[in-house]
């Protein structure tokens, strides 16, 4: 089995994150007053750990998919695009797009039953989607398309 770990630095700096210290920190952005960040357990392979999608402020996560720690597979789906990368879920009638522009800011965008309801435009975010190490994990855990 493969153990994937983040290049350690990968999250900029100036980019804050929903993940803990023991957690890798595979992307995240900030939009307004909130933060979204990818999350995984530094053990994520094929078969063991997990990542998970984390919505809120720096005192309080407000939303997570899955709700609890989960093995990625089946959850989550990364694409690359001409100019860039994007990771989707879905959550009950909800579905979540994360696209990452090459150049440019990254976007979430949000929709209920296939009616398109806000895009979220990050103001700075690790532009990390797009990078070998991410599109690995993402290889590995059955995501890739």
């Amino acid at each position: 089995m493969i153990l994937l770990t983040m290049v350690s630095g990968i999250a900029s700096a100036q980019v804050k994150s929903l993940c803990e210290k023991n957690e890798n920190t595979v992307w995240s952005c900030q939009a307004g007053k909130k933060i979204y960040s990818i999350c995984s357990s530094k053990d994520l392979t094929s078969t063991t750990g997990y990542l998970q999608y984390r919505a809120g402020t720096l005192e309080r996560t407000e939303f997570k998919f899955p709700a609890e720690l989960q093995h990625p597979k089946g959850r989550f789906e990364y694409g690359l695009l001409p100019h860039g990368a994007q990771l989707s879920f879905k959550n009950d009638h909800y579905s979540y797009e994360i696209s990452e522009p090459l150049i440019g800011q990254a976007a979430i965008d949000i929709s209920k039953d296939d009616k398109h309801l806000s895009t979220l435009q990050c103001s700075a975010s690790t532009q990390s989607l797009s990078d070998n190490t991410t599109m690995d994990i993402f290889k590995t855990v059955g995501a890739y398309q």
